[in-house]
């Protein structure tokens, strides 16, 4: 008898895993794949996808570890508008492996931008100054880079279809 209720309080304990896999599942599909269906939907025009990829890329150039994330939870709970996919996308592409190791040419590429104005003078001011003066370029160009990629890709995915059709 205690290996029968041993068993059905593992059962329990799967259905109630299951119970929270289904409602993680069920979230993620109505959240994340039903914006990426979108994308693929015929005739969408670049400016939800750039915003999102925009959106994205600057939130995971913040030089702290916990905090682009939880800024990019509450954006996918509190702006519904902003396409999901993208978002996550760019946050996948410019994850923290890509873009740590990129802090310290920044760094040194906004010292070499206030090289005139500081003369030798090595604070901890003008080291943060240039710190951000380079992240704030990087995370431009970067920014930039991935709003014309995400534009090029929906221009070439449109025109795709168009192309094919008219071959059908």
């Amino acid at each position: 008898m205690a290996a029968y209720q041993e068993t059905l309080q593992v059962f329990q304990k799967l259905s109630q895993k299951n119970t929270l896999f289904n409602r993680i599942h069920e979230a993620i599909n109505q959240h994340i794949v039903s914006d990426f269906k979108d994308l693929f939907q015929p005739g969408q025009a670049p400016g939800p996808y750039v915003t999102a990829v925009v959106l994205g890329t600057m939130l995971s150039f913040i030089p702290a570890p916990l905090l682009d994330s939880l800024l990019v939870g509450v954006i996918f709970a509190r702006f519904r508008q902003v396409n999901r996919a993208a978002l996550l996308a760019a946050r996948i592409i410019w994850n923290d492996l890509i873009v740590v190791p990129l802090y310290w040419p920044s760094f040194r590429f906004g010292l070499r931008l206030l090289e005139p104005y500081s003369a030798n003078n090595s604070t901890f001011t003008i080291k943060v100054l240039a710190f951000s003066l380079g992240l704030l370029l990087l995370t431009a160009a970067a920014t930039f880079l991935s709003a014309m990629i995400m534009v090029v890709f929906i221009a070439t995915l449109n025109r795709w279809r168009k192309l094919s059709s008219r071959s059908c």
